[in-house]
């Protein structure tokens, strides 16, 4: 994946800034490299998780081809690496094994999230 740090662009976003859109369809992920950041309702009311340095963003809905769930914002300030998806496809015709890892790795996170999510929905219900 080294070849895909020489992709990535640097941007800088202040305590408060909407850096991902709810709504919005996902052409890039994040990596945070230095700052917090928070998933937040659309309605900009509920902090869904909080998120800091080595932690990335966008991926899931990038890979798929969907739009993002939630608004992800600034909390401190905030450097990411932003990966858009033509770059890394550019990568990936080069390394046919890095992109069948990158899918394994994406099911297995997709398999998580629906069970977490669904842990979460049977305990806000017993609440």
């Amino acid at each position: 994946m080294q070849l895909c740090s020489l992709q990535v662009e640097s941007y800088l976003f202040s305590p408060g800034d909407v850096i991902v859109y709810a709504g919005e369809l996902a052409k890039e992920m994040y990596f945070i490299r230095k700052g917090l950041c928070e998933y937040v309702s659309q309605d900009e009311q509920v902090v869904i998780t909080e998120i800091g340095p080595g932690q990335y963003f966008g991926d899931m809905a990038m890979f798929f081809g969907q739009y993002h769930l939630a608004n992800v914002n600034a909390k401190t300030y905030v450097e990411v690496l932003q990966l858009k998806m033509s770059d890394l496809q550019d990568v990936l015709k080069e390394h046919p094994l890095a992109q069948s890892n990158i899918s394994k790795v994406l099911e297995d996170k997709a398999i998580i999230n629906s069970a977490t999510a669904s842990l979460k929905a049977t305990f806000e219900s017993e609440i």
